[in-house]
């Protein structure tokens, strides 16, 4: 019977609880309506959230140990599921701002100059000369554009005038037990 009797007060204290959360959900999701927040970022939004949150425990005198981060975080995720439901436009604009977008490839880049040399070692390296006297070296990895001519006989390029467009890339180099830099031949025009 004991055990019957804390069980129920167990329940009805942890049912008031909910309901708390409930009521503070509604009053915070009241006062974040009223901003004007169409046009804010998702740091905004969360501010704004927080400040909210933080007028309806004071309003309400609840006691939150605001030095306790790890509490806050706990009450701050009980209010929120309850909020959920209730302003579900807050939270689908903190969703859209979470979703990072996929940074950007690398974009190609161009160089023009005459072939110097070409090595074949563990891949086909092109050294280009440029006009500035300096060299670029690409790496020959995949299927090259406009290079159908020179696949049975790549040593034809040398002493050519060529523009050549790269991406840059980072590689495993087994021998140097590291990543690098190389530059990865994607097209081949003849001038």
């Amino acid at each position: 019977m004991k055990k019957l009797i804390l069980a129920l007060l167990f329940v009805s204290k942890l049912a008031f609880a909910q309901e708390d959360y409930k009521g503070i959900a509604q009053e915070t999701c009241d006062c974040i309506q009223k901003k004007n927040l169409s046009n804010a970022s998702k740091k905004s939004i969360e501010m704004a959230l927080g400040l909210c949150m933080f007028e309806v425990v004071q309003a309400r005198k609840i006691e939150v140990d605001m030095a306790d981060g790890e509490a806050m975080r706990k009450f701050g995720e009980k209010v929120g599921v309850q909020m959920a439901p209730i302003c579900p436009d807050v939270f689908s604009k903190l969703m859209e701002e979470s979703e990072v977008p996929p940074p950007p490839p690398n974009p190609d880049e161009s160089v023009t100059g005459v072939v110097k040399s070409v090595e074949e070692k563990e891949f086909l390296f092109i050294t280009l000369k440029l006009t500035t006297n300096q060299e670029v070296r690409l790496v020959w990895l995949t299927e090259v554009e406009g290079a159908q001519d020179f696949l049975s006989d790549y040593k034809k390029l040398i002493g050519k005038k060529v523009t050549l467009t790269y991406r840059n890339v980072d590689l495993f180099n087994a021998k140097a037990k590291g990543y690098f830099g190389y530059k990865r031949l994607t097209k081949l025009e003849l001038n």
